[in-house]
């Protein structure tokens, strides 16, 4: 009786074509409904366990159903049936068994054998389901977990009446796509086996880790020699993260290819078990190294082939007694310590703050991107500001603060918007709000500050000079001598600069802007009293004059002076000549493998052994066994090989390494192997976002 109407309740047709396994039994004693697979191979007794799965027999199997009322239904007594696991095996089973009689000569070994092996091919089609789910996720950036994403999924796809997650969510389109094997499997496993929930999804993000672990070790190991790049920073959870990546050669599509993959991510106090440590741990160079050596023994990583470490300036990195630096080299000895080029270049180019009115403009031109872009109300203004002097609705984007040559586009997208920027002030200023207006109101008479202008104008016109640089540096794979070139021609640029007509231009767009605000270009005014901290120099000088000799100047000789202790013609790479730090045995390093650049085609015609020699000696232990005499030989006929050579010279190591036969110049190539390897180790090209 349901909703007043008496009910007839039976298994019928419809249940018999729906599930091929059900049985009716008629005997007075036994009748009802079975599952005939399972009454006759099910293995346990009656009222006793069955599989892995810890699943009672009962009806269907050792009796029969005769409760008619709840047959089908995601909770109906027939679907539950078909989703345990003792059901699958008596299937399997009961269709062995019909193999074998209809094959007499197959063993009950191999009937068994077989069913085992199609139940994990089943396992293993609706596993590789998730898998490649995880893997999408994972490769995208897309975060799996949601609120809840506990329970079972509806194997037609439907969507809950609320978000359990990505994952899940994921995992529905594919059971919409048609994903058979996914939809049998979420149909019949029992809910210990559904492979879905959050641990089996740690646990084969941890699998995908190891697999790709192990790819990239497996081609450091098939690589000659390698390098060690770390970096370290804090994440979002305050945890300590060691980013360990390695430069490596590889081919591809039969040609050589630098590689610089980032291969470990480590949590530098767990690693130290600082958690359980009551006494203070730190993070010394003693301790940075035995983490990062942990790490390169568990992706079991040949030290003996590591030539070369990039890290940056911090001494507990760099130091040659106490640094990380220091302990590598004692297990891997040729492993000499590469400062980071992009560092240093970022280092050079933060010289323009050491100007007073360059390092005012900076923190003039951050608060007046933050005042305008951190309020929706003031950003809306500004949109409305743009459509009125006609600039491209751009937004403003704020001063990079460990980059300071990405600072070029924020410069760079101030000025271009300085017209609508303004505008947007002035109407600000006569708000009601007298926060608003206040402020808007002095960071008008802020940026109408001839300092401000000029400054402005200059740092757009630097950072424009050390954008090329920059881009080179952080290009992966980059080839020493082209950035080295590149940053030569970089400091010849900031000296033609220091003629009259090339301030011009800077002080023509510092008076554009000027004229925006209503206002002129003015020389300070002089005080009475002697001044300590204000550039006055040339005190006859007119407007453009002082500040050429009291602004432009001194920023590109400071930045100037910078790159040329870096990266200039008579300088090692990555070093300042007058910092403290830097040891004459790190400066000899650096001088034995810049040497190496000698043997590069463009330059092996113009050189000499003596000049190639000191990187020879330093890396003589991983280099071919031979007399210096045939190392010799063998670099002087490389060098008439090139001295002939009628075609174009290959522009970079990399290049010339595929024109170096091994067989030919066993010592050439490695060293151009070395060269490759060792003097350009980058921190900025490896991703960022692993952090």
């Amino acid at each position: 009786m349901r909703a007043g109407k008496l009910r007839i309740l039976r298994a019928n047709d419809s249940h018999l074509s729906t599930f091929p396994w059900l049985a009716i039994s008629q005997h007075a004693d036994n009748w009802g409904a079975w599952c005939a697979p399972c009454a006759l191979f099910a293995t346990s007794e009656a009222g006793g366990r069955a599989g892995a799965a810890n699943q009672r027999l009962g009806n269907l199997v050792v009796r029969p159903l005769r409760n008619f009322s709840d047959l089908t239904g995601s909770d109906g007594a027939l679907n539950r049936h078909s989703r345990h696991d003792y059901h699958r095996s008596a299937l399997a089973a009961a269709a062995d068994f019909l193999r074998t009689s209809e094959n007499q000569d197959l063993s009950v070994s191999q009937v068994l054998a077989s069913a085992n092996r199609r139940e994990v091919e089943r396992t293993r089609a609706a596993l590789a389901s998730v898998v490649d789910t995880i893997k999408f996720a994972a490769l995208q950036n897309i975060p799996l977990r949601g609120h809840r994403d506990d329970g079972r999924i509806d194997p037609t796809g439907q969507y809950p009446d609320n978000n359990d997650g990505n994952f899940r969510m994921l995992l529905r389109f594919r059971l919409q796509s048609g994903d058979k094997a996914l939809e049998e499997h979420l149909k019949s496993a029992s809910s210990a086996a559904l492979y879905t929930s959050k641990t089996v999804q740690n646990e084969l993000l941890s699998d995908l880790l190891r697999l790709l672990q192990d790819a990239v070790s497996a081609k450091v190991r098939a690589s000659p020699l390698w390098a060690l790049i770390v970096d370290e920073t804090t994440d979002r959870a305050r945890r300590e993260q060691l980013v360990v990546a390695v430069r490596y050669l590889d081919k591809k599509e039969g040609k050589h290819a630098i590689c610089e993959d980032p291969i470990a991510m480590v949590d530098v106090f767990e690693e130290l078990n600082a958690a359980n440590d009551e006494k203070e741990v730190k993070l010394s160079g003693e301790n940075l190294a035995k983490v990062i050596l942990n790490a390169l023994d568990r992706l079991r990583l040949d030290k003996k082939h590591l030539i070369a470490q990039c890290y940056d300036g911090a001494s507990a990195m760099s130091s040659l007694k106490v640094g990380v630096a220091a302990h590598v080299q004692k297990v891997a000895p040729v492993a000499h310590y590469v400062h980071c080029a992009m560092h240093g270049l970022n280092l050079a180019a933060s010289r323009m703050g050491s100007v007073r009115a360059v390092k005012n403009a900076q923190g003039t031109m951050e608060t007046v991107v933050v005042f305008v872009t951190d309020s929706a109300k003031r950003a809306v203004v500004l949109k409305q500001a743009q459509k009125r002097t006609g600039q491209s609705q751009q937004r403003l984007i704020k001063l990079c603060e460990t980059r300071f040559v990405e600072r070029y586009t924020s410069v760079n997208r101030f000025c271009e918007q300085f017209a609508a920027i303004v505008d947007a002030l002035r109407l600000m200023s006569d708000w009601t709000d007298a926060v608003t207006s206040a402020k808007a109101d002095m960071l008008l008479k802020a940026m109408a500050a001839s300092d401000f202008l000029v400054a402005i104008a200059v740092m757009k016109s630097l950072s424009s000079l050390l954008r090329p640089v920059s881009a080179r540096l952080q290009k992966q794979g980059a080839d020493l001598v082209e950035a080295l070139d590149l940053a030569r021609a970089t400091i010849s640029a900031l000296s033609d600069l220091r003629c009259d007509s090339a301030f011009e231009s800077v002080f023509a767009e510092a008076q554009k802007m000027a004229g925006e605000l209503d206002t002129t270009i003015e020389k300070p005014r002089i005080s009475a009293h002697r001044s300590t901290f204000r550039a006055n120099a040339g005190e006859d000088l007119d407007v453009a004059g002082h500040y050429r000799v009291n602004l432009f100047l001194p920023a590109i000789d400071a930045v100037q002076q910078d790159l040329d202790d870096r990266f200039g013609s008579d300088r090692p790479l990555g070093g300042t000549a007058g910092q403290a730090g830097v040891k004459a045995q790190r400066q000899a390093y650096r001088r034995e493998v810049f040497s190496l650049s000698g043997i590069l085609p463009r330059q092996v015609t113009k050189q000499k052994w003596e000049d190639v020699r000191p990187g020879w000696l330093r890396y003589r232990s991983v280099l071919p066994e031979s007399p210096e005499d045939d190392a010799k030989a063998e670099f002087l006929v490389w060098s008439a090989l090139w001295r002939r050579s009628q075609g174009t010279l290959p522009d970079s190591a990399v290049a010339a390494l595929d024109h170096c036969d091994l067989i030919t110049f066993p010592t050439m190539h490695r060293l151009l192997q070395v060269d490759i390897i060792s003097t350009h180790p980058n921190l900025d090209t490896f991703p960022n976002q692993l952090s």
